[in-house]
Parts: structure tokens; sequence; C-alpha cells
């Protein structure tokens, strides 16, 4: 007999075919899902600008980590760092006018997975289901760092 997953199992689920449809459509711009993240991120941001700590809280990163994607976006000249001047040890990051070009296309890309993922539900059903996994999602209380 069969079993039906776990919700937490669906869940991942969704996650990898969602990171496998995302992946597919930004191949062709060369970046992965993460990096098409940052750039929307940072797009949002106050002034195109973020600070890498904020990256990293965002993103639930080490320094290490986020270090390395935006070192790989700062070469393919979608990203600048700077210090800030009146305080040194603070790391910022904003878009270049190519970032911000691949932004919207990484946007229209998102919105187009999300789109065929939610093309069988109901207007009513989609709003459900949001409002479910906010629910959901409200009640996990993050662990301590």
């Amino acid at each position: 007999m069969e079993t039906s997953p776990s919700f937490g199992q669906l869940i991942k689920c969704i996650h990898h075919r969602l990171i496998a449809e995302a992946s597919r459509h930004f191949s062709d711009i060369d970046l992965t899902p993460t990096q098409a993240h940052i750039l929307i991120v940072i797009h949002q941001a106050q002034d195109e600008t973020a600070r890498m700590k904020e990256l990293e809280h965002d993103f639930h990163c080490a320094q290490s980590t986020m270090a390395g994607l935006i070192q790989r976006l700062e070469k393919k000249k979608l990203l600048t760092s700077f210090t800030l001047d009146d305080d040194r040890r603070i790391k910022c990051v904003r878009l270049t006018d190519e970032g911000r070009a691949l932004c919207d296309r990484s946007r229209a890309s998102i919105e187009c997975a999300e789109k065929a993922m939610l093309s069988s539900l109901s207007e009513a059903e989609k709003k459900q289901a949001y409002a479910l996994l906010q629910k959901m999602y409200e009640s996990i209380v993050p662990s301590p760092n």
C-alpha cells in the first residue's frame, strides 16, 4: 500500500520542483536561483543597496557563504561592493545597471513559475492556500542561533 507524503515532505517536494523550474529559467542568464533572489532582495532595498550582514541574516547563511555569492555576482558585474565612509567595518553591495536588468528578468521568471504552480487553483483556493501557508510559517518558532 502506498502512503501519502507528510506535510513536511510535500512542502519539500514543492520546494524542489520550484528550484528545478527556477534553475531551468535562470540557466540561460547564467544565474542560480539563490543569486537571482539576492538580486531581487537588493533591488527592493532602499537605494538598491544592502549591508552584507542583513543579507546573511535574510538568507540564513554564514558570512563566508554570502561573501562567496556576492563575489560571484561581482565577477558577473551585477553588483558592486563598498564600505561605509563613517564605518569601514560595514560592507555593502549595490546593484549595477546590468544587475538591475537581470533582476527584472529574474522576477519575470519567478512569476512565470509561480503562475504555473498555481494554475490548477481557483482564486479562492489561492487565497486559502496562501493564508494556510502563512499561518503554518508563523507557527514555526525559529531556533536560536
